[in-house]
């Protein structure tokens, strides 16, 4: 009767642990969720600005020390570098969600409440690519 009970807990262990991969994250979350957020949370910085001609623009300085950090449950935050632009008034938060197929990331800012559509180009866990609309603008995870 022992072993039975005992059995019985290690199966209730077994079924009751969500499992992970390596990076800790589950793998029951799309993988375009997985690959954004790292399963928790992911910071990004931008590597590199890509005209629509193809060419690579200058990294301003104020553009290349500022952070985008995605959490899985679907808050955002933008967190600005020492070297602000002109146009850069604060850290901000606000909310994401893919739409269109994984094919649209949709930022939503709560303080300056503007939503900003990116069309994803190419996502991996060590990859981000997305056209804002006026250029191609490559992230990488910190």
């Amino acid at each position: 009767m022992k072993k039975l009970g005992y059995m019985a807990a290690a199966g209730f262990l077994f079924f009751a642990c969500e499992p992970v991969n390596d990076n800790g994250a589950s793998p029951t979350l799309p993988k375009q969720v997985r690959d954004l957020t790292g399963g928790g949370e992911k910071s990004w910085r931008l590597e590199q600005l890509t005209a629509s001609s193809g060419a690579t623009l200058p990294l301003p300085a104020c553009d290349a020390d500022n952070r985008y950090v995605f959490n899985v449950n679907g808050k955002y935050k933008f967190i600005s570098g020492e070297e602000r632009c002109s146009y850069e008034k604060s850290d901000y938060t606000g909310v994401w969600e893919f739409t269109n197929n994984y094919k649209n990331l949709v930022v939503e800012n709560e303080v300056a409440q503007f939503t900003k559509i990116y069309e994803i180009k190419s996502l991996s866990a060590g990859d981000l690519v997305w056209d804002d609309g006026q250029r191609l603008e490559t992230l990488t995870p910190e």
